[in-house]
């Protein structure tokens, strides 16, 4: 099955279609639709469709407001930000090893027992005002946080930290786990069924997840079929990503600004350094010359 592009079917001329789109975006908190539905929500004219925009915009809006973005959602689920930050570990050299370590001491925001990713990611924030570290503070900040997370995506083989294979969306048959998760009175029967959909990674599902969400009365259930509707949404689209070269491209990027940022930081201890020695310098200059002066009162 091919990847379905809900984002564009915002446009789509079937108002039915539209509705079913913006409903999922919805659903799945797609925080790029934020924008589009903002453009498309003055001018749509079909009362069905401009109650679900109203609906998803404020779900993804609500999302946005509280720090949630989709493609780093992607990132961090699926490896590839621990993919990344186990690489510029491997790659750094003793030398930068230690002026992480040394620039965190002197910040007072060091904790060496969780690891140089850690210390790194709290010097880049203080240094962020300085111009420095905003993609290279992503790359590695959340390098220690926690080991279970990255252990997750160990190649047996290598032992070496890889991002997810990609699985790309399926035509499983859904039907029979969506009639019980709409029908059966048994929460229990209804989560065993989410269960069954989520393993199909059918995309065609997910239209019909919007309304299970919206009324099953169970609390559980509905946050059940917020996260498999999510997990199905966000499989499909590395899967699309990945094909499409946009997070290879993610992951040179961020390890490209990372030593960028990693020299910069470099250049700005050697300046300081240098501003140090120069001030040393000039405090011997005029203690020299306070001695001198004082030498010259003595034999008046």
């Amino acid at each position: 099955m091919s990847f379905i592009d809900y984002l564009a079917f915002i446009k789509h001329p079937n108002a039915t279609l539209r509705a079913q789109a913006v409903s999922v975006l919805g659903l799945v908190e797609d925080t790029r639709a934020l924008e589009p539905l903002q453009a498309a929500f003055p001018t749509e004219t079909e009362q069905a469709v401009r109650l679900a925009m109203d609906w998803a915009g404020q779900r993804i809006a609500a999302a946005v407001g509280r720090g949630y973005d989709i493609f780093q959602d992607i990132l961090e689920r699926f490896g590839v930000k621990a993919e990344i930050d186990a690489f510029v570990q491997a790659d750094m050299s003793e030398q930068e090893a230690e002026l992480l370590r040394r620039v965190a001491m002197q910040s007072g925001q060091s904790d060496l027992s969780m690891g140089i990713g850690t210390s790194f990611g709290r010097v880049f924030i203080g240094y962020q005002m300085g111009g420095i570290g905003g993609a290279a503070m992503m790359a590695m900040s959340d390098y220690m946080k926690s080991k279970a997370k990255k252990d997750q995506f160990i190649d047996p083989t290598s032992g070496l930290v890889r991002r997810a294979v990609p699985q790309p969306p399926t035509d499983g048959d859904f039907r029979a786990a969506l009639q019980v998760l709409t029908t059966n009175p048994d929460p229990n029967a209804r989560q065993k069924a989410l269960i069954e959909i989520g393993k199909l990674h059918n995309m065609s599902v997910l239209p019909h997840l919007v309304r299970p969400f919206l009324r099953d009365p169970d609390a559980e259930v509905r946050a059940s079929i917020e996260r498999v509707a999510k997990g199905i949404y966000l499989g499909a689209l590395y899967a699309q990503l990945s094909a499409e070269g946009v997070i290879e491209r993610e992951v040179q990027h961020q390890i490209a600004v990372f030593r960028q940022d990693m020299q910069q930081l470099q250049q700005r201890e050697a300046a300081k350094g240098n501003q140090e020695a120069s001030a040393e310098e000039i405090q011997e200059i005029l203690a020299r010359a306070q001695a001198k002066k004082k030498a010259r009162r003595k034999k008046r």
